[in-house]
């Protein structure tokens, strides 16, 4: 879930659940800290294999902050696309289990 305040209004909404996405600010801390962050791509797939099928981006201006995220995104089909917002499939050939992400909108 990409989203800005870790999609808080979201989740307690119920609208979007989800793994928040680290931001910047969570990437330079962890550098400050020590510990080097993946690259986008190399979390996408370990999300992927972890059994994640879709990346929900909330707030479009998270991926203007990280172009390398919006570059590995681009690597997987969007399913649902609104003002601002977008859904991408991790596993575009198997059939989504909501129906609202069945069919492209």
């Amino acid at each position: 879930m990409v989203t800005p305040v870790y999609g808080v209004l979201e989740q307690y909404y119920g609208d979007v659940g989800g793994v928040a996405w680290p931001t910047r600010a969570d990437q330079s801390l962890s550098e400050l800290q020590g510990h080097r962050q993946p690259s986008a791509s190399v979390r996408l797939r370990r999300y992927r294999r972890s059994g994640i099928r879709f990346a929900v981006v909330t707030d479009d201006s998270v991926t203007r902050e990280q172009p390398d995220l919006a570059e590995a995104l681009q690597s997987y089909p969007v399913v649902a696309r609104g003002s601002g917002w977008a859904v991408y499939d991790f596993e575009p050939g198997t059939p989504a289990r909501c129906a609202a992400l069945s069919t492209p909108h």
